[in-house]
């Protein structure tokens, strides 16, 4: 079983979370599941995903 984890850090300047990475990574590959945690960071909230 092969994993991957992307941590989002929140742009405080748009509101979002950047996707960019998520999404190059996904091209051309099935993701069975996907956990999420959200979390603040020194004071920036953060997005764990944990992709399989």
């Amino acid at each position: 079983m092969k994993l991957k984890i992307f941590t989002l850090r929140l742009n405080p300047a748009t509101g979002l979370f950047d996707e960019g990475e998520l999404a190059n990574f996904q091209s051309g590959k099935d993701v069975i599941e996907i956990s999420e945690h959200f979390l603040v960071h020194e004071k920036t909230p953060t997005l764990l995903l944990v992709l399989r």
